[in-house]
């Protein structure tokens, strides 16, 4: 492998053939990285193996966009589009065979997201899909279906000093005294109308891909990213309504059991498509561990950007009280 460029991805060093959609790091004295992403020759590499997938991830239209495959020496992660990926998760090393001619935007976030995800639940991470930011208090999360506003409601807490931990996946990592918060990607993907009402961005952000209504924002020089663990404080799951329909704009707060936070957590997994059966058994006292541990509560607010004060101030005020 050529010396390729150094980055910092959920606390780790890699090295990696392919630009990846974040700011490269300095190399660092430990010359091993964490993770290597390689690039091989697709008419000379190995193919997936033949048979039907372990698991399938697909799009909201219902197409596939990556199937996962086992093998004696790794997993396979293949992208009809964008080419294979072989992982093997003990080395920490993938392999990238791509298809000619493929948009290494699309592919950089394919190796920071899916391939990713796979390697860090390899590791033994619950590994949430989330927004989250930092406190004074420690680290809260945000979860939601898409279109519940988990990064407008990160990008207010954003405005109003707080630290961006993530805004894609969240890994876990259980310690002594309770949970921690990882890092993710110092950047976020938004709606026009989020950078438009909420971040005051005097500039045009790119698509996340081409075709894509989000834009993907750097945070470098706009808002502060937390490159270290963060003890985790509360999940919030998200439930926005629409205040016309309810005849109400309050904000309100429910603590789950640990049982229904099981369930929330485990509807929220990063990729959960993209985890065999096997895998999810094999992890699920983890995420009991982490629902044992860290306040989970739904979270019900208005729809308008115009609430989201009451939102913050009602979940700092929510803190207050563990």
């Amino acid at each position: 492998m050529s010396d390729g460029r150094w980055y910092t991805l959920y606390g780790r060093p890699v090295r990696s053939d392919v630009r990846l959609p974040i700011g490269p790091s300095p190399r660092p004295a430990r010359s091993r990285p964490g993770w290597a992403f390689e690039r091989r020759s697709i008419d000379r590499g190995r193919l997936p193996p033949e048979g039907p997938p372990v698991a399938t991830l697909r799009c909201q239209h219902g197409a596939a966009i990556a199937l996962r495959h086992h093998a004696p020496d790794g997993i396979w992660i293949h992208h009809p589009v964008v080419g294979a990926c072989h992982i093997a998760p003990r080395a920490g090393r993938v392999e990238i065979y791509a298809r000619p001619g493929v948009d290494e935007s699309v592919l950089g976030l394919v190796l920071t997201g899916q391939v990713a995800v796979v390697l860090l639940n390899e590791l033994g991470h619950v590994t949430l899909h989330a927004s989250a930011v930092a406190l004074p208090q420690g680290a809260i999360a945000f979860l939601g279906a898409h279109g519940q506003g988990k990064s407008a409601i990160a990008a207010s807490f954003l405005q109003r000093g707080a630290e961006l931990v993530t805004d894609d996946v969240l890994p876990l990592q259980p310690a002594d005294d309770g949970v921690l918060a990882l890092p993710g990607l110092p950047m976020m993907k938004l709606w026009p109308q989020t950078v438009e009402a909420l971040l005051e961005i005097d500039h045009a952000l790119p698509a996340v891909a081409a075709g894509d209504e989000k834009r993907l924002l750097s945070l470098d020089g706009h808002f502060p990213f937390r490159a270290e663990p963060a003890p985790l404080r509360g999940i919030f799951v998200l439930d926005r309504y629409d205040p016309a329909a309810r005849g109400r704009v309050d904000v309100t707060l429910r603590r789950l059991s640990a049982r229904d936070g099981l369930t929330a957590m485990l509807g929220h997994t990063a990729c959960a498509a993209l985890l065999p059966p096997a895998e999810v058994a094999r992890l699920l006292p983890r995420y009991a561990q982490v629902a044992a541990r860290v306040p989970i509560r739904v979270l019900a607010y208005p729809s308008g950007f115009e609430h989201r004060e009451a939102v913050h101030d009602a979940v700092v005020a929510e803190l207050a009280h563990p």
